[in-house]
């Protein structure tokens, strides 16, 4: 009977140490897959008048700050991928973004007059938790712009990149924001997401990966440069509420491009180069090609 207990004994201290060392090493892979999970926060800008928004960690604050004081903040590093940077009205300095900067939100709230740029050469990287501009200044460089959840402009100034900015999800403008393209090109690189483009006009746009890219009731997505059609396909939310692009560059039609119930409008004034496939065209002005 002493040597059942013993085995026992053994049975239950092997057990213990196996659940143990399962459960660390769960640990383990969690923390090195999410290496700042532990350390995710919102983040307030309270650095001084044009600093960079990589460089110092006294120039954050992880509460809302009553005041701007430059280099007063209390976080304990800068934001990075696992936290939301927030531009406030209780700072209103410039801030630069001097170095490749991967943040999971970006927020530039109502009240926020100061102006956020991105420098020659850098690139900026949003993650889920959205990039989302009610007022102040995003004047964009020459270098790609990651959106990898949605975009919201509703007031302020948006100056995007000269050179790429993609978005993976909903992409709305409201209200009555500037947006200037820069000469660049939107990539909507997302699956079934709604564009409410508002007034703006774009300069280059594509639509690279599969899924339903709707154009929201009665909105016209205007591109004066080229449409790449990927794949994907092109929808109205009803129809027919005419959600439409008006295209008046050339346009180039992928073989994976399904068409959709949304009209493609040819509306350039000089000679367009488009193709005959899966999409209802519509020849509004211009001369057709030769």
């Amino acid at each position: 009977m002493q040597d059942e207990n013993i085995k026992m004994k053994n049975y239950n201290s092997k057990s213990n140490f196996l659940r143990f060392a399962f459960t660390f090493c769960i640990l383990i892979f969690a923390f090195s897959i999410y290496p700042n999970m532990a350390n995710a926060a919102t983040k307030y800008w309270v650095g001084g008048n044009g600093d960079n928004v990589g460089t110092n960690a006294n120039d954050w604050s992880t509460s809302d700050p009553a005041v701007c004081a430059d280099g007063a903040g209390d976080a304990s590093a800068v934001p990075g991928a696992s936290d939301i940077a927030v531009f406030d009205a209780d700072c209103d300095s410039n801030a630069a973004i001097a170095a490749n900067w991967s943040v999971a939100g970006l927020t530039i709230s109502s009240g926020y007059t100061g102006a956020l740029t991105q420098n020659t050469g850098i690139t900026l990287t949003v993650g889920a938790s959205n990039y989302s501009q009610a007022d102040g200044t995003f004047t964009g460089g020459n270098s790609t712009i990651d959106i990898n959840g949605t975009y919201a402009l509703s007031g302020g100034t948006f100056t995007s990149t000269s050179g790429t900015i993609s978005v993976s999800s909903t992409f709305t403008i409201s209200g009555t924001p500037t947006f200037t393209h820069n000469s660049g090109t939107v990539q909507f690189d997302g699956g079934a997401v709604t564009i409410t483009p508002s007034t703006a006009t774009f300069n280059s746009i594509s639509f690279t990966v599969a899924g339903a890219k709707t154009i929201a009731n009665s909105q016209t997505l205007t591109a004066v440069g080229t449409t790449t059609l990927t794949d994907g396909s092109i929808a109205q939310t009803t129809i027919p509420a005419e959600g439409s692009i008006a295209a008046q560059g050339d346009i180039i039609q992928g073989t994976l491009f399904d068409g959709g119930t949304g009209k493609i409008v040819i509306s350039g004034t000089a000679n367009q180069t488009y193709p005959f496939g899966k999409a209802e065209w519509e020849r509004q002005t211009g001369t057709a090609p030769g």
